[in-house]
């Protein structure tokens, strides 16, 4: 077999995998006349929920395509892998030669529309251009090139497969430093939050303490005024949201370091920064940090955008 092109080394550390990639290898199996069987193999990786390989092959492969569907298994933990394999067997000009029994099922059928219908008879080239009548013999394959063929179709498989899996690392690779800034970008808007989140609270304690004054005047005892406004203020209180925020933002960092099949996993992280800041916004109280919650919001959307990119 001749080595197949596409094949390439790595280190086997875990990384960050993207879904979308693209890996090819050919090459050609020597056989027993002195010709050659060429062979291209092709794998195409799209955004999926699971994993899901689809196969496009030649007719013939059939006993071995669970091998060739196994090792892609194996090797990919999520998404949609298009398959396909190009296979150019070099043979002899193959013989042709008569399908009696649909030449029989013409004839009599002729013979029907006679006794029906006064005709001249079809001309013999006229029937042996029907389809069906004539049919390619193809030369019977040897045992010993079918198994050389089947050798080199798996090498070739497991080359594409390499190359494929560089591809969606590559890919992988970019994603993650995106998701890392935005990560980074998220961090810093929250601990801005936490900064103004205790002054800001304080100051809306007295604009409550001073609507109530105005609203309802002095005729309400000074300790139940306050009371109230302390409850008030308690409800808009943005602390809890912002150390979650925290606790979420800094298990995403801890998935993206690890890599691995970890797109799952960041997803449903992506969903609870969703909340997390939604709530934030709706109970800010000063315009400040409602901008930040919008700023939030908008990096949580791209970050979950990307993560469907993510194995």
């Amino acid at each position: 077999m001749a080595p197949g092109r596409g094949r390439a080394q790595t280190d086997g550390e875990p990384v960050t995998t993207s879904m979308t990639g693209f890996g090819a290898a050919e090459g050609a199996v020597p056989l027993s006349d002195g010709k050659t069987a060429g062979w291209r193999w092709e794998l195409k990786g799209v955004n999926g929920k699971s994993l899901d390989v689809k196969m496009r092959m030649p007719s013939g492969l059939e006993t071995i395509e669970p091998t060739f569907r196994a090792m892609i298994t194996t090797s990919v933990g999520r998404g949609t892998i298009h398959t396909s394999l190009q296979l150019d067997r070099a043979q002899d000009e193959a013989q042709l030669v008569v399908d009696e029994t649909a030449l029989g099922t013409v004839l009599n059928a002729i013979n029907q529309i006679s006794d029906k219908i006064p005709c001249d008879p079809p001309r013999p080239d006229t029937i042996l251009g029907l389809k069906g009548i004539l049919t390619a013999a193809e030369k019977a394959q040897s045992e010993e090139d079918k198994a050389a063929l089947e050798a080199g179709l798996l090498a070739g498989l497991s080359d594409a497969i390499e190359a494929f899996s560089l591809s969606r690392k590559a890919e992988g690779s970019q994603l993650a430093a995106v998701l890392d800034d935005q990560l980074a970008k998220m961090t810093a808007l929250t601990e801005k939050a936490k900064s103004l989140a205790g002054t800001a609270l304080t100051h809306h304690l007295e604009q409550i303490r001073g609507k109530i004054r105005d609203l309802i005047g002095d005729g309400i005892p000074d300790e139940r005024t306050e009371q109230e406004a302390v409850m008030m203020a308690v409800k808009s209180d943005i602390r809890e949201e912002l150390d979650r925020l925290d606790g979420h933002l800094a298990q995403a960092r801890e998935y993206l370091s690890a890599g691995g099949v970890i797109g799952r996993q960041l997803d449903f992280l992506a969903q609870e920064l969703g909340r997390e800041v939604n709530t934030l916004t709706s109970k800010a109280w000063t315009l400040e940090i409602k901008r930040i919650g919008l700023d939030l919001k908008l990096l949580v959307d791209q970050f979950r955008e990307q993560v469907q990119n993510i194995e």
